[in-house]
């Protein structure tokens, strides 16, 4: 049985990740392209490979394969999750140097199994996301416009499961293991009551987001309480830019969730234009915050 490991009473995760992603890029990669000749095959997507980051011994590996094991498990009893969330954003480039954060936002997340998902950040920096599992609605508070990027019929199902970080709700020891390169971490002194997970991306696609993430997990119950994400320039010394959450007042399984409506179903407020995005593009990822040094 995996053995307890501690961490940091602060946590924080990165939620861009959950609903948008590659299934919303690739929606929006459907203009026309030159046919190929019959029956020539697609030239494959040659990456340059990444190195290893670090060398797990035995043990070690025994130990972040258990633990994997154990969170799947968990994650497969989990029909609906809800959540209220504080988001952190760091940026010591054009914010705080002292390693306080730039921004606190507040809002929520809901999930239902297996694609549909709420990320909402309430206050001076609104900013809302719904995927129903057919199409993802990213609301512009700006240009109050809502926004509708439709997956196509082979990414249903599969807009949150496949994003770049399927770590939250559906994540498959096979599948995360294929993508990064995972180790349990070592917390500081005096705190048992979680388990820390560093990931690192094993392909460019993700790289090309971030630099690594730290997944912090409930020992009692195996549930995220919270996610950071470093960023590519992130050195940790004098770059230190990361984005992280933490959850709490966590609602799984709600049996009366039915009496308190439709989450995922995105609704135009009064005075919006709703729009059907087609130009090809890749739309904000969710969570993410405005130009580093623009301020709302």
């Amino acid at each position: 049985m995996v053995n307890r490991i501690s961490f940091l009473a602060i946590i924080v995760f990165f939620v861009a990740v959950f609903f948008v992603p590659r299934a919303v890029v690739v929606a929006q990669q459907t203009q026309p392209q030159q046919p190929r000749p019959l029956g020539q095959p697609r030239p494959p997507v040659r990456q340059q490979p990444i190195r290893p980051p670090f060398v797990l011994t035995q043990a070690e590996q025994q130990y972040i394969d258990q633990l994997l094991v154990a969170w799947e498990a968990k994650n497969k009893t989990i029909k609906t999750f809800s959540s209220s969330v504080q988001r952190y954003k760091y940026d010591t480039v054009f914010g705080p140097k002292d390693g306080e954060p730039m921004f606190v936002d507040e809002g929520v997340i809901k999930f239902a199994r297996p694609d549909k998902g709420l990320f909402q950040i309430k206050g001076d920096r609104p900013e809302q996301w719904v995927c129903d599992g057919k199409s993802v609605f990213e609301y512009k508070y700006k240009e109050r416009q809502l926004t509708e990027y439709k997956l196509p019929p082979d990414m249903q199902g599969k807009a949150i499961e496949d994003g770049p970080l399927p770590f939250i709700f559906t994540a498959s020891a096979a599948k995360m293991k294929s993508r990064f390169w995972l180790r349990a971490v070592a917390p500081p002194a005096g705190v048992s009551d979680q388990y820390w997970i560093e990931a690192v991306p094993r392909h460019q696609h993700d790289a090309a987001s971030f630099k690594q993430v730290l997944i912090i997990l409930d020992a009692k119950d195996l549930l995220p309480v919270g996610i950071q994400k470093f960023a590519t320039s992130y050195d940790g010394r004098t770059n230190l830019n990361r984005d992280s959450f933490e959850f709490f007042d966590i609602v799984i399984n709600d049996s009366w969730g039915w009496i308190k409506g439709n989450p995922f179903a995105a609704r135009t407020p009064l005075g919006w234009t709703r729009i059907v995005a087609k130009e090809r593009g890749q739309p904000p990822r969710m969570g993410s915050q405005p130009e580093a040094g623009k301020r709302r």
